[in-house]
């Protein structure tokens, strides 16, 4: 990966995590993976983050971002709210009350129920750390932990299959070569 390192290129550019509660399965429940890759692309459409790159592994969501018109802290806290709010009741259709009861006793910093451990947004500064986030992101379906795709472009909930095939990922991603 070729990133252009002049100065400013990379502002405002974050690392996006985020952490399910208890490292609990959620994404491996039908659906679900969906709420969250749909509240970052509700986030996009709205015109608040750019998308370079995603991934959501069984337990947590990476991505890197570049805000446009939003401060981090209000991504984070809206992602946290909005996905929350959306699993929680899907869990609740899905007759998963266990898991619905386990998740809905964690809260927020705002004392607001809440799937995640944590949500987070990590400042990225050099294109060393952006090639390091790509490669964590997109490879992470890979590691023997997982076990989730031989090969990382054929993982449906990432978007390594954009940048190594050419190929629409689930949601759309800006393609940081363009628009970083």
């Amino acid at each position: 990966m070729m990133i252009d390192n002049s100065p400013g290129q990379l502002r405002n550019v974050y690392f996006f995590n985020a952490t399910i509660y208890g490292l609990k399965h959620v994404f491996l429940e039908p659906g679900m993976a969906g709420i969250a890759l749909g509240s970052l692309d509700l986030f996009r459409n709205e015109g608040l983050i750019y998308i370079y790159a995603y991934t959501v592994m069984p337990s947590m969501f990476y991505a890197v971002i570049k805000l446009r018109t939003a401060a981090i802290q209000k991504i984070t806290e809206d992602f946290d709210t909005y996905t929350s709010d959306r699993i929680l009741k899907q869990l609740l259709i899905d007759d998963r009350s266990l898991l619905h009861q386990f998740l809905n006793s964690h809260k927020n910093n705002r004392n607001l129920p809440s799937i995640w451990q944590g949500v987070y947004g990590m400042k990225i500064q050099t294109t060393s750390l952006l090639e390091q986030r790509f490669d964590l992101i997109h490879n992470a379906v890979m590691d023997d932990q997982w076990h989730l795709a031989k090969n990382r472009s054929d993982y449906r909930y990432s978007s390594a299959c954009f940048y190594d095939q050419n190929m629409p990922p689930l949601i759309p991603v800006d393609d940081f070569r363009t628009t970083l």
